[in-house]
């Protein structure tokens, strides 16, 4: 599934079915000025493109399979509650440059990184991230900006074999 809204046009899905599931095998976002999936999200590989668009995934529970690489330059936002929770089995990869991302709830995945990027890592509640989910070892956990916690709580698990990185 490929959506393309234009630079001044809304993407928005929210509880796909009576379970409230989202549930897309390969979704493309091309261009929008945001796209937002509320509800639960499950989707095999999502594809961005290096836009300028927001990114929302505020679901309960949200899954993705394949390996994520966030392309899109604008603000984005996983989680909106401290019980929320978003695995990235694949990993997860903020490759837009400095762009800005507020995290709330869970952030996991099984023996794969997670690379939050050079942008402001804001913390809307309690936050954990995790890359030992299943898996002892883990992997790397990245934070190549700032982190701002607001008095939030950040708990960090890279396994036994991952590195948790600040940028200095």
């Amino acid at each position: 599934l490929a959506l393309d809204a234009g630079t001044g046009g809304a993407i928005s899905a929210t509880a796909g079915n009576a379970g409230g599931l989202i549930d897309i095998t390969d979704l493309t976002i091309t261009d929008a000025a945001s796209a937002s999936f509320a509800g639960r999200v499950q989707i095999n590989e999502l594809i961005t493109t290096a836009n300028d668009y927001t990114l929302s995934l505020t679901g309960d529970v949200n899954t993705f399979a394949a390996a994520i690489d966030v392309l899109s330059t604008g603000k984005v936002t996983i989680g909106s509650a401290d019980g929320d929770s978003s695995t990235f089995t694949g990993g997860l990869t903020l490759a837009n440059g400095n762009a800005a991302l507020d995290v709330r709830g869970s952030i996991l995945s099984s023996g794969t990184a997670i690379n939050f990027g050079t942008g402001t890592v804001t913390l809307l509640g309690d936050t954990t991230v995790a890359t030992a989910t299943g898996d002892a070892a883990g992997e790397a956990i990245t934070f190549g900006g700032a982190t701002a916690t607001g008095g939030f709580d950040l708990e960090l698990d890279a396994g036994t074999d991952g590195d948790i990185s600040f940028a200095s």
